[in-house]
């Protein structure tokens, strides 16, 4: 674990034209838009935070970002600007990574509408923290409340209603630059009476490899208790779930179609293979 302030300021715009009226480049607070006289601009506000920056693939929160969401004429449709955030630890050393957010400004036909923030994608060189190198990796946008639920397979973004301010918390996970590594995060008994069908192990890819899943195995130990996984690309940052006998298609749809429970309550070991039968990740919990 280690520790790490994050700062960030915005560089320039990747789709132009530019919005209009535009400042605040170079700065943590970007502005544009013709408000009324006497009215404010729109403005997106990266406020840094000051926290722990685990390797283990758990998320953590880099900061906060803020939409300003005003009533600006001439607004257009909307823009993309690149963002560059900085961690900045103890020793002196630093870890600077761009990432490409895009606002959508939509039309209010009838009525307020709201406008949509999201995030395009991240790049930049790694840093060594105990031998690996890494990157600070986007995973979503949480509201207040809920840094501590995992998100599914989306995009991370967040709507920004009209006349108010949305402020989100920016969660990340710091992937490996080296080589592919998929990992069991968790096995989550289940609420099912019986069969207990919503169990689920959760698989995080924690590299920067876009990592396709044909031939993954995951398996519990027992006859009968394994799976082979299909074609499916398991994107850098991103986690996907194996229910038992549920299907989820926001956590990839992946599931054993077992009617008897996969996973022991008293303890068990979930294990993740490569498709040459290489272990890749073991899980255990209870009295494993």
């Amino acid at each position: 674990m280690h520790t790490a302030t994050s700062t960030a300021h915005w560089l320039d715009f990747v789709m132009l034209p530019p919005a209009p009226n535009a400042g605040g480049l170079g700065t943590g607070q970007l502005t544009w838009g013709l408000p009324p006289e006497g009215g404010a601009p729109n403005s997106l506000t990266f406020q840094g935070a000051t926290g722990e920056i685990p390797t283990d693939g758990s998320e953590f929160i880099v900061g906060t970002l803020t939409h300003a969401n005003r009533p600006t004429g001439a607004a257009g449709p909307g823009f993309i600007a690149r963002l560059a955030l900085t961690l900045t630890f103890p020793d002196g050393r630093s870890l600077q990574n761009g990432y490409a957010i895009r606002h959508q400004e939509t039309p209010d036909l009838g009525g307020p509408v709201d406008d949509v923030i999201d995030f395009l994608g991240g790049w930049g060189p790694g840093i060594d923290l105990d031998g690996t190198t890494y990157v600070a990796h986007v995973t979503r946008f949480a509201a207040p409340g809920r840094e501590t639920t995992p998100s599914p397979l989306v995009n991370p973004s967040f709507a920004s209603p009209e006349n108010s301010d949305t402020a989100v918390s920016v969660m990340a996970v710091m992937v490996r630059t080296d080589a592919p590594d998929l990992r069991i995060t968790t096995v989550h008994q289940g609420n099912v009476a019986r069969t207990q069908s919503d169990e689920y192990v959760e698989i995080l890819n924690r590299s920067v490899y876009q990592v396709n899943l044909d031939g993954w195995t995951v398996d519990a130990g027992d006859e009968g208790q394994n799976l082979a996984l299909p074609s499916a690309i398991l994107w850098p940052g991103r986690r996907i779930r194996i229910h038992t006998n549920e299907i989820h298609p926001e956590w990839g749809g992946f599931s054993f179609h077992s009617k008897r429970a996969i996973w022991n309550d008293k303890g068990d070991t979930a294990t993740l293979r490569t498709p040459t039968g290489t272990v890749a990740s073991e899980y255990r919990y209870g009295k494993a």
